[in-house]
């Protein structure tokens, strides 16, 4: 990444000097995007003091970025050229809880202006009230559109999660072979694989989500190289670099371990998001291997429950690619393929008497909600979302889950909102949504539940 930091009091003008593949030629479907870019804009990571956005040029542009509020006008505090033509922006200096419109305006060639309003967030807090909508497995390359993204902006969440499988890799679209896994495919190459992600970026009914809610994003196995990769993918750098270069988290990793794992703050939440795959060592190559299975490895467990013990936050959300703890069918996830991680963060959230633990998490194509009851300790509570898109209808799900509280079938997205007033004084309400936005109901019963957080919190 370079980083080139505006120290100029007024707006200056910038060129993005890139080497980018070239797009495809527009359609009617890029209506909302400005001919100048080819993707975005998006809000990404919104801090207190300031909020990053998010685009591509669809050809080295000259620019200018202005964040409107209160009638002042602000330029970018830095911007980075992230390559092929992907541009951070990040403005600072901004109060919290502030909402201003961002104007990025081109000014070597005849466009329209591109316009998002963002908000900033507002201070760490013990109390206050969060909404958050998130999602998993859009596979738009085949089934086309994903209404439910466009659900997603109309229940103006404070940010959105996006939980892995948020664009999929496949064989052949052209040749409409939609396979994961048989032959080669997207995953192969790297200006395929950032091909795929911006095909599912300029998808129109996803601009009003972007332009108005901070949107964040961990992967799984069809957004990160072939079906069920772990480690061993070969081109795992490349896919980092690539998935780096389409979202704009807080940050990736840390220092010396590599990943898209991050945290952030949000009044009385904090969301620790975590990498299922660049780490991962699968129970089949394991016993290859002679170790362990691994989902997240010992650094990044060694960062999150960290994170968690050092946290004052009242609710912890850690969102996974897979599941946690589901119990039932075997498949992907903690309790299946990494059962030494699920008792060592256990352990840790018993030994730090870490509460109002929340899991949330997708892959699974139907959605659920567990809780898993502990004597004399606080539940864990654990909601799936999936999916997105995969040409689903809704329908009831039973196959005798053990923790499960209510679970469906269906494109979908998660709602929870989260209402701390006091220690222990909150409730926590999940719900599934249709991909049209309505309250799920299912054979008569709403998918929706709210558990008071003493039932998540330490006596």
């Amino acid at each position: 990444m370079r980083r080139r930091d505006l120290l100029a009091a007024a707006p200056a003008a910038l060129l993005a000097a890139c080497s980018q593949s070239p797009r495809p030629a527009r359609t009617a479907t890029d209506a909302m995007i400005p001919s100048w870019l080819d993707a975005g804009p998006m809000i990404g990571h919104a801090r207190t003091d300031g909020f990053v956005v998010w685009f591509r040029l669809a050809r080295p542009t000259q620019w200018t970025a202005t964040a409107r509020f209160d009638g002042r006008e602000i330029p970018p505090a830095s911007v980075v050229d992230l390559g092929e033509g992907c541009v951070r922006v990040e403005f600072a200096g901004i109060p919290s809880a502030t909402t201003t419109e961002v104007r990025i305006v081109p000014t070597d060639v005849t466009g329209d202006a591109a316009v998002l309003v963002a908000t900033t967030a507002p201070a760490a807090s013990t109390i206050g009230r969060v909404r958050l909508a998130f999602g998993s497995c859009a596979k738009d390359v085949e089934f086309g559109a994903v209404p439910a993204f466009s659900a997603m902006a109309e229940v103006k969440p404070d940010f959105a999660l996006f939980l892995g499988d948020n664009s999929y890799f496949v064989r052949s679209a052209s040749d409409r072979l939609f396979s994961t896994d048989e032959g080669p495919g997207e995953w192969e190459s790297e200006p395929l694989m950032l091909a795929r992600h911006l095909a599912t970026r300029r998808r129109p009914e996803l601009q009003a989500l972007l332009r108005s809610t901070p949107c964040y994003a961990i992967w799984d196995d069809h957004d990160y190289g072939p079906n069920n990769s772990d480690r061993t993918f070969a081109l795992r750098s490349e896919s980092l670099r690539c998935f780096q270069r389409v979202w704009a988290n807080p940050s990736y990793g840390t220092t010396t371990v590599q990943g898209v794992f991050s945290s952030f703050r949000r009044g009385p939440v904090e969301v620790f998001l975590t990498d299922g795959r660049f780490h991962r060592l699968s129970p089949r190559r394991a016993k290859e291997l002679g170790t362990k299975p691994v989902i997240w490895g010992a650094e990044q467990f060694a960062w999150l429950a960290d994170g968690l013990r050092s946290s004052d936050a009242p609710v912890k959300i850690i969102a996974c690619g897979t599941q946690f703890m589901n119990q039932g069918e075997p498949d992907d996830g903690h309790w299946h393929e990494a059962r030494d991680e699920f008792f060592a963060l256990l352990e840790r959230i018993d030994s730090d008497r870490v509460g109002g633990v929340v899991f949330l998490s997708g892959d699974r194509h139907y959605s659920e909600l567990m809780q898993l009851a502990r004597t004399g300790k606080p539940s864990l509570v654990e909601f799936t979302s999936s999916p997105l898109q995969q040409g689903r209808s809704l329908g009831p799900r039973d196959d005798g889950q053990p923790t499960r509280r209510f679970a469906m079938d269906g494109n979908s997205f998660g709602m929870v909102t989260i209402d701390v007033r006091g220690p222990r004084d909150g409730e926590i309400t999940f719900e599934c949504r249709t991909e049209t936005g309505e309250r799920a109901v299912v054979a008569g019963e709403p998918m929706r539940l709210t558990l008071d957080l003493r039932e998540l919190s330490w006596a």
